[in-house]
């Protein structure tokens, strides 16, 4: 018994960068509009996600995670491609891409998945991809070797949505590749059929290395689930569909564990923002934090974070230290070729050889932007606020501007409830001097976002 303790105990000590010849698999599970609160591992009441929270006390539950932005497009650009989204151009003032747009994430953007594939990985993109529908910029232009899900939100089409513009959209597609097997697929049926193929892949790929790429539709509104889900949570429907999640989580989980691969699988669970408040019941929980979806304050950006990695982390970690979707690219690049250096234009950090050593020294800064503009800026437990708004997407209601800032204390005041007062003049200084540095060194790429394609070309999508 000693023996085995003591070559856990090496095991856990083994630094990302000496992880070995055998390269890990990678799992990214990326749900839609999860609030931080809705979790029973991150403090929910009723909806109960036993796998979910398995994940979370068999690896490590990240307290402080942050998307990079607080809608959906920009969010999945900076997780994929480790950059803030203004470098890439996904962000404007429409706020995500719609089936009238022509643009995309360029394919000349090095991405998680164009990295494995490169590094001999087998690689696919299940469930909602959002970041360009034409070919050219498909999950399958990115490094995906299979792809099979629908191209952008569940709501953006006559059948789900009664949206002024809407109704001029085609049907939901739902696609295999570059081609759509159909159009309006019946909802209720989409977790369980991102899961099924999601196992389907795992299964043939068991023998190699793969990334899976699994990001689900929901609990995006409009909010469907299968019929063994139907009624079964306290939380109503919203309810429903987050347990309906966790069953898929726990499928993908039992399989690595069947196949004999669990322990050398990186799996890594989020959400690409927080929660649609304006959704009333159909929408998630921010926890203790301030707004939701759509604004910078933390109920907008912090998100519930998972990393599993049961042969070098030690499980029943909790880590809160701040770290965001843009270390995640970093972090697998590191982990998979330990002597590549990390490209210059990353705006994140390899986190992975910090989750065992909460000793670490950890400075971070995170910027927060709103479209191609910065409002604010988070430096060890300081946030301050230059501008803020409470918009969902691309308004300004209740937009302010802060002088000298708005300042919070996030790990003494994680609901951004008291502002500081009496600001040291150094501190004024600091956050004001990272502000024109960023401002100035980082000059946004043209939106891709606002670009639209003309109503004949719409015809065909």
């Amino acid at each position: 018994m000693l023996k085995q303790i003591a070559f856990g105990l090496f095991l856990l000590a083994i630094p990302f960068q000496n992880y070995g010849q055998d390269s890990p698999n990678v799992i990214i599970i990326f749900v839609d509009d999860l609030g931080y609160g809705d979790l029973g591992a991150f403090g929910h009441p009723t909806i109960n996600t036993p796998n979910i929270d398995k994940l979370a006390y068999d690896g490590v539950k990240l307290t402080q995670f942050y998307s990079t932005s607080p809608v959906c497009s920009p969010s999945r650009a900076a997780l994929l491609t480790g950059k803030y989204p203004i470098k890439t151009g996904i962000y404007g003032k429409r706020g995500v891409f719609f089936p009238d747009s022509d643009k995309g994430l360029s394919s000349e953007e090095m991405t998680i998945s164009s990295f494995l594939k490169d590094s001999g990985y087998q690689t696919a993109c299940i469930g909602k991809w959002h970041l360009g529908h034409l070919p050219e910029y498909l999950p399958n232009s990115h490094g995906f070797d299979y792809y099979f899900g629908i191209p952008y939100s569940n709501d953006l089409s006559p059948a789900t949505s009664d949206w002024v513009g809407v109704t001029d959209f085609p049907p939901t597609p739902l696609m295999e590749n570059f081609e759509i097997i159909e159009r309006e697929p019946d909802q209720r049926w989409l977790t369980k059929r991102y899961t099924e193929k999601s196992i389907e892949f795992i299964e043939k790929n068991k023998d190699k290395k793969f990334f899976l790429y699994l990001a689900h539709t929901f609990p995006h509104v409009p909010l469907f689930t299968s019929p063994k889900f139907e009624n079964k949570s306290p939380r109503g429907l919203y309810g429903d569909v987050v347990e309906e999640l966790d069953w898929s989580v726990g499928e993908v989980m039992k399989t690595l564990h069947r196949l004999g691969i669990k322990d050398n699988t990186l799996v890594i669970f989020t959400s690409d923002n927080g929660p649609w408040l304006t959704q009333r019941l159909n929408s998630g929980d921010p926890g203790i934090f301030r707004n939701g979806k759509g604004t910078l304050w933390e109920g907008g950006v912090r998100v519930p974070g998972i990393i599993h990695f049961p042969k070098v982390l030690k499980p029943k970690t909790v880590n809160n230290k701040f770290y965001s979707t843009l270390d995640v690219l970093p972090s697998i690049i590191s982990l998979v070729d330990p002597e590549r250096s990390l490209p210059q234009d990353l705006d994140g950090s390899n986190f992975l050889d910090e989750l065992n050593d909460e000793k670490t020294v950890h400075e971070k800064v995170l910027y927060y932007y709103h479209q191609d503009q910065l409002f604010a800026i988070r430096r060890g437990p300081l946030k301050a606020h230059f501008r803020s708004h409470d918009s969902i997407y691309g308004g300004d209601r209740n937009y302010k501007e802060y002088d000298p800032l708005l300042l919070f204390n996030i790990e003494q005041d994680p609901g951004e409830k008291f502002p500081l007062e009496n600001l040291d003049d150094n501190i004024i200084k600091e956050f004001k001097s990272l502000f024109a540095k960023q401002v100035k060194n980082v000059v946004p790429t043209q939106s891709k976002i606002d670009s639209k394609i003309n109503d004949n070309q719409n015809e065909d999508l």
